[in-house]
């Protein structure tokens, strides 16, 4: 998107700040659904840690703590 004038700037930055919120309400929609159970997983032989998932074209997996 162009960035010649000040109106070309404030349409690009509200489109911008647009996907980047839709976004993040997909990815904390898909968050919940995944950890509620409601996304079956990509490799459901694997113990939970290390199971991994794909919501609304996004990519899920747990978090997992190098301590252990």
């Amino acid at each position: 998107m162009p960035r010649d004038s000040a109106a070309a700037r404030l349409l690009r930055d509200r489109a911008l700040f647009k996907f980047n919120s839709d976004f993040a309400a997909a990815v904390r929609q898909g968050a919940v659904e995944v950890v509620n159970g409601n996304v079956m997983s990509l490799n459901p032989a694997d113990e939970t840690r290390s199971q991994m998932f794909i919501w609304n074209n996004i990519f899920f997996s747990f978090a997992v703590d190098s301590r252990e």
